[in-house]
């Protein structure tokens, strides 16, 4: 299930540079709103080390169905107080 929202993001943010941590999402994972449904959470580090180096945090949604999973929504949060104000 992470596998599958780390390639709806990787698939979004192609020809960014980010990283996500597939085993923090992982290890986040709740039963969503059905009984096949599942909400993982977690930080998407953009530019990391660089001056623009910023986060936001993640939620992605995805129906597991055997050893399946399709992402039914993916949400990027962002904080305010993580973006850098330009100089």
């Amino acid at each position: 299930m992470a596998d599958a929202c780390v390639k709806e993001v990787d698939q979004r943010l192609a020809g960014k540079t980010y990283e996500v941590d597939a085993d923090k999402l992982l290890t986040s994972a709740a039963k969503a709103d059905a009984a096949d449904t599942y909400q993982v959470s977690g930080p998407v580090v953009f530019d990391r080390g660089l001056a623009s180096e910023f986060t936001q945090m993640l939620k992605c949604k995805a129906r597991v169905d055997g050893k399946t999973a399709s992402v039914i929504s993916i949400e990027f949060i962002w904080s305010m107080e993580d973006l850098k104000k330009a100089e």
